[in-house]
């Protein structure tokens, strides 16, 4: 989850976080975890396939890297896909991820998939909408698979708004009233938490959903001190 708004505003994380869990009847176990203000999420994308930070993952073929690495995710054997609301040439992934991959979705596959757009400081798909239509694009069969989805839409740079109407009114709130991107990535976070809601409720029992975020929102120090320095792992299962 990209940037994802670790508030340490109370009312406002728990909010967030309700609106993943309401009228599920879905498990959670919440971990901590730390970030790297370096790599930021290109980091945590390595994190998650290899538990580890090391700057050469940015530049090397993902199969050779993994190799080299003794990485964890080599002993997975399902059907593995990969899925990036943005373009493939940023940071050249479609080069690097093709060969490991049974199957990469970029924002030109999404496109031509229906998926709506939600421009980030030039092109995105929308996050929510790739959630929505999750199990199309993967495919439903008996076949297992392993799916990481790398979103986009709360990337700062230009952040734009992907709901018609806010389904939270940040005058209710002070923290929110601070910068304006706050309650453009609190809304944002807010639209894609119901899709992630709406999946969870339709979640099969030996499904399970790993939610994380790269980083919080890197604004400069006198902003990111309302957020959270270490970011949720969510790990959700039936």
């Amino acid at each position: 989850n990209e940037s994802y708004p670790n508030f340490k505003d109370k009312e406002l994380s728990e909010r967030l976080f309700n609106e993943i869990i309401k009228n599920t009847n879905i498990k959670t176990t919440i971990f901590k975890r730390d970030y790297s203000k370096k790599f930021t999420t290109l980091a945590t994308e390595e994190y998650v396939m290899c538990n580890k930070y090391n700057n050469s993952f940015q530049n090397q073929d993902l199969n050779e890297y993994l190799r080299e690495n003794n990485c964890w995710i080599n002993n997975i054997e399902n059907y593995k896909i990969y899925i990036h609301s943005y373009k493939k040439k940023f940071f050249d992934r479609y080069k690097r991820y093709n060969a490991y991959f049974d199957k990469i979705l970029f924002y030109e596959d999404l496109v031509a998939e229906g998926i709506k757009n939600c421009p980030w400081n030039d092109v995105g798909s929308c996050d929510y909408d790739v959630v929505d239509n999750m199990n199309n694009l993967i495919g439903l069969s008996e076949k297992n698979k392993f799916v990481i989805f790398l979103t986009l839409n709360n990337h700062l740079g230009l952040i734009n708004k992907t709901y018609d109407e806010p389904l939270f009114d940040c005058k209710d709130n002070f923290t929110l009233q601070i910068n304006y991107d706050f309650c453009l990535l609190y809304n944002n976070q807010l639209k894609f938490n119901q899709s992630v809601n709406n999946f969870l409720k339709n979640m099969n029992k030996m499904d399970i959903l790993i939610m994380l975020g790269d980083t919080p929102p890197m604004f400069n120090s006198k902003l990111r001190k309302y957020f959270r320095e270490k970011t949720n792992v969510y790990v959700f299962e039936k």
